[in-house]
């Protein structure tokens, strides 16, 4: 398992050896995980077996920068037995990072930023990690206001359905395309509202943005006299005869009232961050390092919401924040195939 640390602080990792009195040979070596560069060249410095005779050697250095490395233990026999590694995961905050997700995983932008936090906080402890603050704001205001606001994502989609049915303008060639895959008057694209539909492929060619326009935040129609595809070759890659892709960007941006919310609520999320006091309620988990994410209880917070005013006038001008049902089989589907998506910056 991993362990996280903030850059330039001191930590201990401890390793558990069958063999005592090794102090002074036992040793140390750091390197990067993703080029295997030593980082911390192998030292027997910082190292003591503690309780004594009991095989723990305990090895106490600084961290590098932000990264992730290997901390390797060895007993100076210089044999697999006689080696051991632990995972250090080297952040900003010190606490895993929270990207933005695609869909469904969070917001694709950040409702806030790092200075409009710091001129709203009025004084943020020192060394408190501001952007993780954003990110943690961002993530519970976009799950608490129903998921709307998702900001500026992009996916690539492969349209493709799983039955085809025999339409009114006929079959697609053999060869072309699968047999039993019909023309389609338009395609529908999931997530709302559609900004911009940035490329479209069809056998491997690109085509011109006069064949094909948006209508209704979301459903993309051909201009050109021609029709969509229903299916493709969806094992091959889009660049190949018989297939089909879009790829385009899509989401709100949180409405003033958000973002302003989200500052609010990132500062008090910085200050539980510190351990010190800070205006979230019960119903929200405070942030300690190497502790517990800040986490919400939907259905304690609404309707009464989190008890910050500017947060819950935000939350009862959009409405309640549950998702709209949705009924899903696995003999249809509605939405194209998605093949990548996150967000579009």
């Amino acid at each position: 398992m991993a362990r996280y640390e903030r850059p330039g602080v001191e930590f201990s990792v401890t390793y558990d050896s069958p063999t005592t009195g090794l102090t002074g040979t036992f040793g140390v070596t750091i390197i990067r995980a993703s080029d295997e560069a030593v980082i911390v060249p192998r030292t027997t410095a910082g190292i003591v077996e503690a309780p004594a005779g009991t095989g723990l050697y305990t090895y106490t250095g600084i961290t590098p920068a932000v990264g992730s490395y290997l901390v390797i233990g060895d007993d100076g026999t210089a044999t697999p037995a006689g080696t051991t590694a632990e995972a250090l995961i080297v952040t900003t905050s010190g606490l895993p990072d929270l990207p933005a997700g695609g869909v469904g995983a969070g917001p694709c932008s950040l409702w806030t930023s790092e200075d409009a936090v710091t001129a709203c906080c009025g004084g943020i402890p020192d060394g408190v990690d501001v952007g993780y603050a954003v990110q943690v704001a961002s993530a519970l205001l976009y799950e608490l206001s129903g998921r709307r606001y998702s900001g500026h994502c992009r996916a690539t989609v492969r349209p493709q359905q799983v039955f085809t049915t025999c339409g009114p303008r006929g079959w697609w060639r053999a060869g072309r395309r699968p047999w039993g895959c019909r023309a389609l008057d338009d395609v529908i694209l999931a997530g709302y509202p559609v900004r911009e539909i940035e490329e479209v492929k069809l056998d491997g060619v690109v085509l011109d943005p006069s064949a094909y326009m948006l209508t209704g935040g979301r459903y993309l129609l051909r201009t050109d006299g021609s029709w969509w595809p229903s299916c493709q070759y969806i094992e091959l890659p889009d660049s190949e005869d018989g297939t089909f892709s879009i790829t385009y960007t899509y989401g709100a941006d949180p409405p003033l009232t958000g973002r302003h919310a989200a500052a609010k609520l990132a500062c008090e999320v910085a200050r539980a961050c510190d351990g010190g006091d800070c205006a979230l309620p019960e119903n929200v988990s405070r942030v300690v390092r190497q502790g517990v994410e800040v986490a919400v209880d939907a259905a304690r917070a609404l309707p009464g919401g989190l008890g910050l005013q500017e947060v819950d006038a935000f939350l009862r001008a959009v409405g309640p924040g549950r998702r709209r049902p949705a009924v899903v089989s696995p003999d249809s589907r509605r939405y194209p195939l998605v093949v990548t998506a996150g967000p579009a910056d």
